[in-house]
């Protein structure tokens, strides 16, 4: 079978058959063009075949192809290399007061049920209006900006909450991803990932996001919906095995969606604890030293 160029959501692409040697004839392809941005998307075996950043056209045409999941779809969140994603309604406190009198605690990772204590019930975003009280502490009665009825999470100065996003996100192997704050959202003093940055090959759900507000004196809203981050797409070589075998935050296929729209609850956000054992030691160190 032939290669074809034909289109795809209105994108040229450039359909490549694997058994094609060594790609030449898409060699052959590329130097007809004066523009870069003018190459068709290459693509094999339903696959968007980039061993760098998608570019938003490869975004594209891997979301019409299966290969990467925005859910719902929505191209307006789409820039030229990366998905912009929004705000979702639900997140979890920290720091959930088991201190004692020097007001500290210890807070184990490594135990479900401190867990459990440490996060506390998931909390849902609410308009100012029904945050009375801490409008009064503030002594204000409305945001510019800011509709009443919009629903806001508002951030204590330094405090950090388990969100996520509204759309459910990822990429089927050969690909990664990696999600950031929108520079917006920085330059306002918000992070979403404290350097947990990483989506793996065949992980698809909700980001559950690491939202904290780095600002020392000011509290900061945020409203539901908000573009509060961003994901670039990358692709890799070969991947073997599929997350759902091994991962611990995804059990549905990564092509079945309805199941993972439908299995999702705000507890899906929460850490879990990995067992950890003490590693080997390494021949031909110093004596003394582990």
């Amino acid at each position: 079978m032939a290669a074809t160029l034909d289109t795809l959501e209105g994108i040229k692409i450039f359909r490549e058959n694997a058994r094609h040697n060594k790609g030449m004839p898409w060699d052959r392809l590329i130097k007809d063009f004066d523009d870069p941005n003018k190459i068709p998307v290459r693509v094999m075996q339903e696959r968007v075949i980039n061993n760098g950043t998608f570019s938003n056209k490869e975004i594209i045409a891997a979301i019409a192809l299966g290969q990467i999941v925005q859910y719902p779809y929505n191209p307006d969140l789409i820039g030229p290399t990366s998905v912009d994603t929004q705000l979702g309604y639900n997140f979890f406190a920290t720091d959930q007061k088991a201190k004692n009198d020097e007001g500290v605690g210890i807070y184990n990772p490594y135990d479900e049920d401190d867990i459990d204590r440490y996060f506390g019930e998931p909390f849902e975003a609410a308009p100012l209006r029904e945050q009375g009280e801490l409008r009064r502490k503030l002594g204000i009665q409305s945001l510019k900006g800011v509709d009443s009825d919009h629903p806001l999470i508002i951030l204590r100065p330094g405090e950090r909450v388990l969100g996520h996003t509204h759309e459910f996100h990822g990429i089927l192997p050969p690909g990664m991803a990696n999600v950031y704050a929108t520079s917006t959202k920085g330059r306002n003093g918000l992070t979403i990932a404290q350097d947990a940055t990483l989506i793996n090959p065949g992980w698809v759900n909700r980001l559950a996001l690491e939202i904290k507000n780095e600002n020392e004196d000011e509290y900061l809203p945020l409203k539901v919906g908000d573009r509060v981050a961003q994901l670039t797409y990358h692709g890799t070589g070969p991947v073997e095995g599929r997350y759902e075998d091994s991962g611990s935050y995804q059990h549905a296929t990564a092509t079945d969606i309805d199941a993972i729209v439908r299995d999702w609850t705000p507890y899906a956000m929460l850490p879990i604890p990995k067992p950890v054992n003490i590693p080997p030691e390494i021949p031909g160190l110093s004596e003394g030293y582990n």
